[in-house]
């Protein structure tokens, strides 16, 4: 695990074909939902998505977003 937060926790993976390492943040909406915070993550979301284009040295670029079954 490299960190934790409020709502979730960003752990350290190693994409398979490419062997590139990627920061891996897992949320739990249930607790974020709960807690008032689903609008900041959502808000987050916007935000990388917006820096991604162009795209900066100094910011994490978002590669992919996805929701599980609650």
């Amino acid at each position: 695990m490299l960190g934790e937060g409020a709502f979730g926790s960003v752990w350290q993976a190693t994409h398979r074909a490419s062997g590139e390492g990627f920061a891996v943040k897992i949320i739990e909406a249930v607790h974020a939902k709960r807690h008032g915070g689903l609008q900041a993550v959502m808000n987050e979301k916007a935000v990388l998505i917006q820096l991604d284009s162009p795209g900066h040295p100094s910011i994490i670029r978002l590669h992919a977003t996805f929701r599980d079954a609650d």
